[in-house]
């Protein structure tokens, strides 16, 4: 199902990352917002109400997986689509996101921020 969005999360926390994926979504009329650790990345969901969130799995402090959890047991950010984006390839826990309520996984290492950018528009987001 494809959802008209104008704010991203991206809940990240390897700066470089956060850098490289900021430049790709610059050049769109997505308004991106950062996080740089779950705690953080649950409280900028609250306040802005994203309308798709990026999220790690492996993160200092609160891990991506427990966000997650959060995120899906609070009604109102329960309906906002969480895609995973991670390096971490262990299938157990991949399934694992997907069955806490992640729509999708995506591996960095398989994508350019480029055809992140054109999965996310063209999976999720309506023009």
């Amino acid at each position: 199902m494809l959802i008209k969005a104008s704010k991203i999360l991206l809940i990240e926390d390897e700066s470089d990352l956060q850098k490289m994926y900021g430049l790709a979504f610059a050049k769109t009329d997505y308004s991106l917002l950062q996080a740089r650790d779950g705690a953080t990345g649950l409280q900028i969901a609250k306040d802005n109400h994203p309308d798709l969130i990026l999220l790690d799995i492996f993160m200092p402090g609160m891990d991506g997986l427990e966000v997650l959890k959060h995120l899906k047991a609070d009604p109102v950010l329960a309906k906002i689509p969480v895609v995973m984006l991670t390096n971490y390839t262990r299938e157990d826990t991949l399934k694992k996101a997907l069955a806490l309520g992640a729509r999708d996984v995506i591996i960095k290492t398989d994508i350019v921020p480029r055809e992140l950018v054109d999965r996310i528009k063209n999976k999720y987001l309506a023009s």
